[in-house]
């Protein structure tokens, strides 16, 4: 695990995902949730660069940020050669509708730009 892209601390990351069961896996926003049975969550956000490996009984992949390692002795690698990936325990809920939600539509558009006053190029490459 490359501690540097922790958002929590590496002990607690270990506490909450170690030995557990994976339940779900989902997309929110630009993030990629891992749901494991005792309700933790890993938050991954691959940025540019990141990538996911599934290996066999060893890890071979450089640049890795962490592994997930499965009952069958098979893993999944997250790298990233620039380091810019991150990994979040428990990260909190978007607020904003997911883009490809039934929430984002011409009505939630309208009020959220007659809110704002500037160029849409702007308000649409702003992602807070």
């Amino acid at each position: 695990m490359n501690k540097s892209k922790l958002k929590s601390p590496e002990k607690e990351f270990k506490k909450s995902l170690e030995k557990q069961e994976l339940k779900k896996i989902y997309r929110e926003g630009k993030e990629l949730r891992f749901e494991f049975a005792n309700a933790n969550i890993l938050g991954l956000h691959l940025m540019l660069n990141g990538n996911m490996y599934l290996f066999e009984k060893k890890n071979d992949h450089k640049n890795t940020i962490i592994e997930l390692l499965f009952n069958n002795d098979a893993g999944l690698a997250v790298t990233d050669y620039q380091g810019m990936a991150t990994l979040s325990l428990n990260p909190k809920e978007k607020v904003a509708p997911d883009a490809l939600s039934d929430e984002m539509n011409y009505t939630f558009l309208k009020e959220q730009l007659s809110k704002k006053r500037t160029t849409i190029k702007n308000l649409l490459l702003d992602q807070c």
